[in-house]
């Protein structure tokens, strides 16, 4: 690797050096043991493609990776807040997740610094508690880090209302960053499920402190997005390279048109280049699995037709599904399954693999 690379490769090991799942082999405290790994990682791509690519990760994970240090002082920040103690004393927070973990590891985290603060522990109820009485609070918090599509919170909250047959209360959903598209439709779901079911229940949605991710989709297109959501040129393009132009699932419903010259992916020309490779690559790694599930795509997971959500939003804790492949998808070590072995990732997903 060129001075200019390796120089990339030490800021993006400087940004990922808390990442929960990278190789064991990895020394945390050595920034170059840690670039090996990148290194590694940006070996697969082709090399007029690498410096590229480097920079682009550069610059996204600059603003989009979420350290465990930005956590710890959104948290601290939040139970320093005296406004907030009056919430703290009335409220009770839920811990409902099935799998992921992240809503009890921040819980558990806001718990701590509360108690550092005020000395006061909240009360977090769980779906074994059938027997509370949440009538007495004045409302139930949902706390999490990230919403993508937002039917992760829908199903959570469909739960818990049905299981603890939940009525005349208030539900709080407080989220650090929101997609627009999956928020928008989770306050329909959540507004027709409570109207089907005739609940006397109103929900609350807190401002989200890092923000909404605009990926919001009008007559058929966006021109907005700020996630990886190639023009219908490029998803030709790259179907016609893979021989996938008859495959339905792959087909975009919707496509963008245009790009917004403040988008984090970069200028138009730029943002058009790193989406084809990702994608490319993407359908690559598809390609190795015998039979792929239907919403596993080249830019994230999605159960929509087309080339994936596009996420670009990373977290310390784990890195999303539904971001592109190239990102987080095989092993660090050989398994023997193909599927696995095609690909050495940047940062491993904790996860099921399709």
């Amino acid at each position: 690797m060129n001075g200019n690379l390796n120089e990339i490769i030490s800021k993006i090991s400087l940004i990922i050096k808390d990442y929960k799942y990278l190789p064991e082999v990895v020394d945390r405290k050595s920034i170059a043991s840690i670039d090996l790994h990148v290194e590694k990682w940006i070996s697969q791509f082709d090399i007029e493609d690498r410096e590229f690519v480097l920079e682009h990760t550069y610059n996204l994970l600059s603003e989009n990776y979420y350290s465990e240090t930005r956590y710890d002082n959104l948290l601290r920040a939040i139970a320093k807040n005296e406004k907030n103690e009056k919430h703290f004393r009335s409220d009770c927070f839920v811990s409902i997740q099935s799998h992921g973990g992240s809503q009890n590891e921040i819980t558990e985290k806001l718990n701590k610094f509360i108690r550092n603060e005020i000395n006061l522990s909240l009360p977090v109820l769980s779906l074994d508690n059938d027997n509370a009485d949440f009538s007495k609070f004045r409302h139930i918090t949902y706390l999490d880090d990230f919403s993508f599509s937002g039917k992760l919170i829908g199903d959570d909250i469909e739960k818990i209302i049905t299981d603890l047959e939940l009525d005349n209360v208030n539900i709080r959903i407080l989220v650090f960053l929101a997609h627009s598209q999956g928020f928008y439709n989770l306050k329909r779901r959540l507004s027709d499920f409570v109207k089907d079911n005739e609940l006397d229940i109103k929900f609350h949605f807190n401002k989200r402190f890092w923000g909404d991710v605009d990926n919001s989709i009008s007559n058929g297109y966006s021109w907005n997005t700020s996630t990886y959501f190639p023009e219908l040129v490029t998803c030709n393009e790259v179907l016609e390279e893979k021989g996938l132009l008859d495959a339905e699932l792959y087909q975009p419903n919707y496509f963008r048109s245009g790009s917004n010259n403040k988008c984090i992916l970069g200028n138009e020309l730029d943002r058009r280049r790193i989406e084809k490779i990702f994608s490319s690559i993407g359908f690559h790694i598809i390609s190795k699995s015998a039979s792929p599930k239907k919403s596993m795509k080249p830019l994230g997971f999605s159960t929509y037709h087309g080339f994936g959500f596009g996420g670009n939003i990373f977290s310390y804790r784990n890195c999303p599904n539904n971001t592109p492949l190239v990102f987080w998808w095989g092993s660090y070590e050989e398994t023997g399954n193909a599927a696995i072995d095609c690909w050495y990732p940047l940062m491993k997903r904790r996860g099921y693999y399709a």
